[in-house]
């Protein structure tokens, strides 16, 4: 289990102000998306996308596309562009997701994909295809339940070296992750707050600057913890001169 300390961003960018409809406010980082742990967060948004848009179809297909030696990403992405072009002619709705894998020493490039909907196509046919786009034989198809493909394309973005911006592609109407958040982000963001240590902190970390009554938002507050105090002491960030931030009421 990852704890909260192995989630926080070790460089935020500045905070900035969230305010729910109650009137309650929060104050949170905004990511650097470079540090290990915003890598690790952008990953797993990445793998949860991935399952969750796999299991709105009960059968899909699991497709992996090789190339031949020394291709480039740029010109497996295009041969990936045409083939697509070819295999919706018999599935004109299919959707995708494809992740990237760097050959170990041939320098071939490997995209798994979960296509679906999935209309059935020989491997032969789906081989000779790719050959005639590519030049690379290499071609494998295989039919699975929604939950295990995204469950077995999620692992390779686990495994992969490229940056995470290049690891993953979607096709236009693969389904996004539910917005669940309920804060609406307000004003520019500060480089960074006053901190006392009568403020107290969500359970996700965030900085409570004020609960309104009857707000439900807030629920499993806290006084702010030393593990927080020490992340925000790690900070090299400057910390200004401002009012202190307000307690829950």
């Amino acid at each position: 289990m990852v704890e909260m300390r192995d989630r926080r961003c070790r460089a935020p960018k500045g905070w900035a102000t969230g305010r729910c409809k109650h009137g309650s406010r929060i104050r949170f980082p905004l990511r650097c998306r470079k540090c290990l742990p915003c890598r690790r967060s952008r990953r797993g948004k990445i793998i949860a996308r991935i399952i969750m848009g796999s299991q709105s179809e009960n059968w899909v297909a699991f497709l992996t596309l090789s190339s031949l030696p020394d291709t480039t990403w740029p010109d497996m992405m295009r041969y990936w562009s045409r083939m697509c072009r070819w295999l919706r002619k018999g599935a004109p709705t299919m959707q995708y997701a494809a992740v990237k894998q760097e050959g170990d020493d041939t320098g071939m490039k490997h995209l798994h994909l979960v296509v679906a909907p999935w209309v059935w196509i020989a491997q032969p046919r789906i081989s000779a295809e790719w050959c005639r786009i590519s030049g690379a034989w290499n071609a494998d198809i295989r039919r699975m339940n929604g939950a295990i493909a995204g469950a077995h394309i999620a692992a390779y973005v686990g495994e992969s070296d490229l940056p995470l911006a290049k690891i993953v592609t979607y096709s236009r109407s693969w389904p996004k992750l539910p917005k669940e958040n309920v804060w609406t982000v307000r004003g520019m963001p500060d480089p960074a707050i006053p901190v006392p240590r009568s403020t107290w902190e969500t359970v996700e970390g965030n900085l409570i600057e004020y609960q309104a009554s009857g707000c439900d938002h807030l629920d499993g507050a806290r006084p702010i913890q030393e593990d927080t105090l020490d992340w925000l002491s790690s900070l090299t960030a400057p910390w200004p001169r401002a009012s202190p931030v307000a307690s829950v009421r």
